[in-house]
């Protein structure tokens, strides 16, 4: 005890003398044992707390997990405001980045709902960094495409950003690691309406296209092929029987591939599917499908 004296006890008129207490400094009367605390003025408005969620709502008082112990197994739990506000500017600045990527490639509306499904539940396991964060919204974007069948050729996604290959790669492969998702193989009839979309072709040759790939897919015979090759090779062939007169150069450019490489691969189909016989049974039962559905809807 620190013999020092300080004021009287206002109950017995006693010396109060300083002593620790618990840790901290206080006034304790030599008589009656009254302790009186120090500092008891405060700024702070006096709150009461019942229930864990009760105090997470006011989480403005709390400054760590030490200070409210019965927090410790509460989830979700914030150490203040600052956290929350951070955490929620963290959340729209991805959705504005991933809608702003997605918006310049005129991609359907879910693959940016799951790439920002995607992109979130990562950043809740493993925190993305500033720097890495466009990397991280193309490969969400990609994956996304992947897994609703509606892929994206990865050169029309680098095309628009500075980020490389190798840096996309690693990407990549952190992303689907922690996440556990595995890719399913791409499929030339998955890449018919992206070259669609860009050349702005119709209903009608979407349709052959998509049927023509598929035939070719049950054949196996151009499984070692590049798929976004082989669909513009049926995409073209389709525009040969509806009309639409789109030049090789223009699928070349879509497609990122050479005319040359164009030409082999429509050279493979033809061969695939026995010439253009077999194309045009094809064709023909699409017609007639077409021609069967609009004579239903008038009915």
């Amino acid at each position: 005890m620190d013999g020092s004296s300080s004021t009287v006890c206002p109950y017995c008129g006693c010396l109060l003398i300083r002593t620790s207490v618990n840790g901290s400094d206080a006034l304790v009367c030599v008589c009656c044992g009254r302790v009186f605390e120090e500092d008891l003025l405060s700024t702070e408005s006096e709150q009461r707390f019942f229930d864990p969620e009760e105090l997470y709502n006011q989480s403005r008082l709390v400054k760590s997990m030490q200070d409210h112990p019965s927090l410790a197994n509460s989830q979700p739990y914030s150490g203040s405001n600052v956290t929350e506000d951070y955490r929620s500017r963290r959340i729209l600045e991805i959705r504005s980045v991933v809608q702003s990527f997605v918006n310049r490639l005129r991609l359907h509306p879910e693959i940016e709902k799951k790439a920002i499904s995607l992109l979130l539940d990562f950043n809740q396991k493993r925190n993305l960094k500033q720097k890495d964060l466009e990397a991280y919204v193309l490969v969400s974007v990609f994956v996304s495409s992947r897994l609703l069948s509606r892929p994206i050729p990865l050169d029309s996604i680098l095309k628009l950003t500075n980020v490389s290959k190798r840096d996309f790669s690693r990407a990549l492969r952190i992303f689907t690691s922690i996440l556990k998702i595995k890719l399913p193989p791409a499929r030339p009839s998955d890449f018919v309406r992206y070259i669609a979309e860009n050349l702005n072709l119709s209903y009608y040759c979407v349709r052959i296209a998509e049927e023509v790939a598929k035939t070719v897919e049950k054949r196996t015979v151009l499984s070692g092929r590049d798929p976004l090759s082989v669909a513009a090779a049926c995409a073209y062939i389709a525009t040969e029987y509806t009309g639409e007169t789109r030049s090789q150069k223009d699928f070349a450019r879509v497609v990122h591939c050479t005319e040359v490489t164009l030409r082999n691969r429509i050279k493979e189909v033809f061969e695939a599917l026995g010439g253009r016989r077999e194309i045009s049974k094809i064709v023909e039962q699409i017609y007639y499908g077409t021609v069967k559905e609009k004579a239903y809807a008038r009915a």
